[in-house]
């Protein structure tokens, strides 16, 4: 106690206790049990006073404390869920323009890359036309690709906080990722001269069964697949918009 007692001796001690003889502030009493460069175990100090209860203003100290540690729990808490939400938003937004990248209609020449001309010198003109449309179909779905892998990691996170509900909301956007990947693959392998034609009448008449989901019709009414897109969209939001808001204290 004489050591304690060193780092600030204008505090008189009782002996029994360690403390001082008019109840002191939350902060002074906490600088005078622990100075400073000492890691404070809060929760054990709070415990001991309420064991001991020295003086009156400790248990309303106590109290004050366990309303403070409450407070600050429930901030961090807040504070997690805040963060999380509104990455998953954010990078929701852009696995949503990365999709829709994939279905514009219109590719620039600068998306469609030329074959080296070693290559070129063994391909046919429609072979090194193939060679351009999917190598920028494969630049655009590289996009969708980097958001939903950047989704990954979050989604883990918030299943691990709010369980599963999150994950079945996705499942609908993700399918619909799914659907637009098939029909790009099927176009690619139908434009591609080297495909066999067996394949081709496989592949068409596959898609005959399918709606067309290709292009975007870039309307102000969006069409069926950027109608369930939006869709899936609203529902994710509508889950995490409310954890966008601090919980009030």
């Amino acid at each position: 106690m004489c050591g304690q007692a060193a780092y600030n001796k204008a505090i008189k001690f009782v002996p029994a206790y360690g403390l001082h003889r008019t109840p002191l502030s939350g902060r002074r009493l906490l600088l005078a049990l622990y100075p400073q460069g000492v890691l404070i175990d809060l929760h054990g100090i709070i415990h001991a006073l309420k064991r001991y209860r020295c003086y009156g203003s400790c248990d309303h100290w106590c109290n004050c404390c366990n309303k403070g540690l409450g407070t600050w729990q429930r901030q961090l808490k807040g504070q997690s869920e805040y963060e999380l939400s509104r990455r998953i938003l954010v990078t929701l937004f852009k696995y949503r323009d990365a999709i829709n990248g994939v279905r514009h209609p219109m590719m620039m020449g600068y998306e469609m890359p030329s074959p080296t001309e070693e290559e070129a010198r063994s391909m046919s003109p429609e072979q090194i036309r193939f060679y351009g449309t999917s190598k920028a179909y494969q630049s655009r779905w590289d996009k969708v690709q980097e958001e939903r892998t950047a989704l990954y990691a979050d989604l883990l996170e918030a299943e691990a906080i709010w369980g599963a509900d999150l994950n079945d909301l996705f499942k609908v956007i993700f399918d619909l990722q799914h659907e637009l990947f098939t029909r790009i693959r099927h176009y690619l392998e139908l434009i591609n001269p080297d495909t066999h034609e067996s394949s081709k009448e496989a592949i068409r008449k596959i898609d005959a069964k399918n709606r067309d989901i290709m292009y975007d019709n870039l309307g102000e009414d969006p069409d069926e697949y950027k109608s369930d897109v939006i869709s899936a969209i609203k529902s994710i939001e509508a889950y995490l918009k409310p954890k966008l808001s601090h919980e009030k204290v």
